[in-house]
């Protein structure tokens, strides 16, 4: 709180010296502001204000990512994992490793397609 009045009584100088510019410029008073401290409180009431907002969006975005981030994506995303991991599991066990039973399920895979074309009626 001591750092937002501080910067407020920064932003209030800057202001004053603003509006001094500008009569100074023009001669003119700026009919807006009559009274100095009417815009410290603004001031300070608006940093407090955005010192709460501030407070509550981040509690918000806190809830946010807990719930929708870990709650669902995380949760999607480690269902899918566990199912890859399960396939690859069982698919794993289907590889021997052997060249003989690989180059023997290559000839039992195009015997099976010359058969399917063939009953199909494709053309080889």
């Amino acid at each position: 709180m001591k750092k937002q009045v501080g910067y407020s009584f920064i932003v209030f100088g800057i202001i004053k010296a603003a509006f001094l510019f500008y009569e100074r410029l023009t001669g003119h008073s700026v009919p807006i502001v009559e009274d100095a401290s009417y815009i410290l409180l603004l001031l300070i009431g608006g940093l407090i204000i955005y010192s709460d907002l501030h407070k509550t969006i981040a509690s918000f975005t806190n809830w946010l990512y807990q719930k929708v981030e870990l709650g669902i994506f995380d949760a999607l995303n480690y269902a899918l994992a566990n199912i890859m991991i399960s396939f690859s599991k069982s698919f794993r066990k289907t590889h021997t490793g052997s060249l003989n039973y690989n180059i023997i399920t290559i000839q039992v895979g195009g015997i099976a397609l010359l058969i399917a074309f063939l009953l199909l009626g494709g053309y080889i």
